[in-house]
């Protein structure tokens, strides 16, 4: 399985003699399309100089304001270096014998899990459902993992599980002595994400990690910035495995900002509902496309009956009018007719497909 993942547009401004300054729509990443939040913005040229120290190791600032955030204890939560840290950070400290991945999904768990000497095994959500993941599946999977991760909601196909049946997994983990990780990247983007979370469980009760990125939201790919909420002494034990100054000096000056910008927040949560939808709606037109209901920001298709049949095919004609979308082959379960597509703004959304239309 090849290590491809969206936003890579590097190759892509080499091969076609482009610089960032060139118009390059990227739908391959799913980030907010709004850009940085103002005052994040401002705060990053005004923090500077805060590159010329050492970061803090531990964060405390930073985790002070998670913590008045999600009214969780700073003893709970563990700050990194983008959320994909401790995604490679807990297989290695809980040093798990079998580790169930529920996909098809992000394909840095199995590489994790991998490279931490683990041999991964699967339950897939199948085509013919409709990529909705299977309780039933996952709950018989369980008394055989000493490890799940779930990633809700889930990249690349937009399935949302609904809070009681997370629920309904984590008690039977319980039972088992199984660790549930689920990994909340995008739960950002739902309008009633606190409906769905498990954040405060994770900080309460054994067996439950929730991780979460500040990257997609705000528009931070580059600044990399993430954290991981679990009970106090699972913490403990995984802070262990973490390289000192994770987090860079820049971000922790900056972070206030970024959970005080109230009415970016705000405002993100809505355009990307009304995004979402009239990108959904007007893919679903196009023939030769199918294209599966979005709960966040992005939009998961397949090319079905056209007479383009493969995606990098698909991807490759887009590039040459300055279009890059995420080709899904590399997904265990997926094949090359899969496709993500990013939300993006109303003018680039119209683009897209008006492209779209021509190439298929």
């Amino acid at each position: 399985m090849d290590r491809i993942h969206g936003g890579n547009i590097w190759p892509y401004l080499k091969a076609q003699g482009r610089s960032l300054r060139d118009k390059v729509i990227d739908f391959s990443a799913n980030i907010n399309p709004l850009g940085l939040p103002p005052r994040v913005e401002e705060a990053i040229l005004k923090n500077t100089g805060a590159l010329l120290h050492y970061p803090d190791p531990d964060s405390k600032g930073l985790k002070s304001i998670i913590s008045a955030f999600h009214d969780i204890n700073q003893s709970n939560i563990l700050v990194g270096n983008g959320s994909i840290e401790f995604v490679h950070l807990i297989p290695r400290a809980l040093k798990a014998g079998n580790t169930l991945i529920v996909g098809p999904t992000f394909s840095e768990y199995e590489f994790a899990v991998r490279s931490s000497g683990t041999k991964p095994f699967f339950v897939q959500a199948l085509e013919q459902d409709d990529f909705k993941i299977s309780l039933h599946k996952i709950k018989k999977s369980i008394p055989k993992a000493d490890l799940i991760f779930l990633c809700n909601p889930n990249n690349p196909t937009g399935y949302l599980m609904p809070k009681n049946e997370l629920l309904d997994i984590f008690y039977i983990c319980k039972r088992y002595n199984t660790t549930l990780v689920i990994d909340e990247a995008f739960i950002d983007f739902l309008r009633n994400e606190k409906k769905i979370t498990l954040l405060t469980d994770a900080a309460k009760y054994n067996h439950l990690l929730v991780i979460r990125s500040l990257t997609k939201f705000f528009a931070l790919p580059g600044l990399r910035l993430g954290y991981l909420v679990g009970q106090r002494r699972i913490i403990d034990h995984i802070s262990k495995f973490q390289y000192p100054w994770s987090v860079n000096s820049l971000a922790q000056a900056i972070a206030g900002d970024i959970f005080k910008a109230t009415e970016y927040i705000n405002l993100s949560k809505k355009f990307i509902a009304r995004e979402k939808g009239y990108l959904f709606e007007n893919l679903s037109e196009i023939k030769g496309l199918k294209v599966y209901s979005p709960a966040v920001n992005f939009v998961f298709c397949k090319l079905e009956n056209c007479k383009i049949r493969d995606s990098v095919r698909l991807n490759k004609r887009l590039r040459k009018n300055g279009i890059i979308i995420r080709c899904c082959h590399n997904f265990r379960g997926l094949d090359n007719r899969f496709f993500r597509i990013a939300v993006r703004t109303r003018n680039e959304n119209k683009r897209l497909i008006s492209c779209l239309k021509k190439v298929l």
